[in-house]
């Protein structure tokens, strides 16, 4: 059947297990590497920046219009949008309040955060607006394999007359000067340290704290 292998059950209280740590050490990075790090992990983001900007832009402009519906369409609306809003996976109920900048309620039924009732109340009395939203957050992240003309941000962009391009712009401009701040931190290290005096270099006497001999005789 295999090893046996034996479990201490109070590890947080047991004077010998406490302090094991069985985890496996991570090497210790650079401020060079860290760097390279940042750089890459801020391009990587890039596209969803993007991404999340539009999708977000697109939402404020849709509740900017508002849909006007009768009573009969009002009702067959938010029939229709309830069911999109509870189909949504709970991830994307927490993408959306971040993304609009919401601060979720207390849950009532847990010590979490009520991510979902607080969506809900971001559309109240917009269903239309609410399905737009839901429909968005469904492929709110890059890398869903879209198929041709099937991403639902493009045909919504025209619709509710998104800059696109400015957004875009704008984030792209952002994400280079975070890049180029964070070579400035980089370049301003590296000439520190250049600048910094080896103690190996200085003579054996001066590392001691004492005066190196002259050549020069005293008259």
């Amino acid at each position: 059947m295999g090893d046996t292998v034996l479990v201490c059950t109070k590890a947080v209280d047991c004077p010998v297990h406490k302090k094991v740590d069985s985890r496996v050490e991570r090497p210790k990075k650079s401020f060079e590497q860290m760097a390279d790090t940042r750089i890459a992990n801020v391009r990587k983001d890039l596209p969803q920046r993007i991404r999340a900007a539009l999708i977000r832009s697109t939402i404020e402009n849709a509740l900017k219009r508002c849909h006007s519906l009768s009573t009969a369409d009002k009702v067959k609306f938010e029939l229709a949008a309830n069911q999109m809003h509870a189909d949504l996976f709970f991830d994307r109920h927490r993408d959306l309040c971040k993304l609009m900048e919401v601060e979720p309620t207390a849950d009532r039924k847990g010590p979490g955060k009520d991510w979902r009732g607080s969506t809900r109340k971001m559309f109240q009395g917009h269903p239309v607006e609410m399905m737009v939203a839901v429909v968005l957050m469904h492929r709110y992240h890059v890398g869903h394999n879209f198929g041709p003309d099937t991403d639902p941000l493009k045909p919504l962009l025209r619709l509710y007359r998104v800059e696109a391009k400015s957004i875009e712009r704008r984030i792209r401009e952002d994400t280079a000067a975070k890049i180029a701040s964070i070579q400035a931190t980089l370049k301003k290290r590296r000439s520190k340290q250049a600048n910094q005096i080896d103690p190996s270099s200085a003579h054996p006497a001066e590392r001691k704290g004492q005066t190196r001999p002259s050549n020069e005789s005293v008259e």
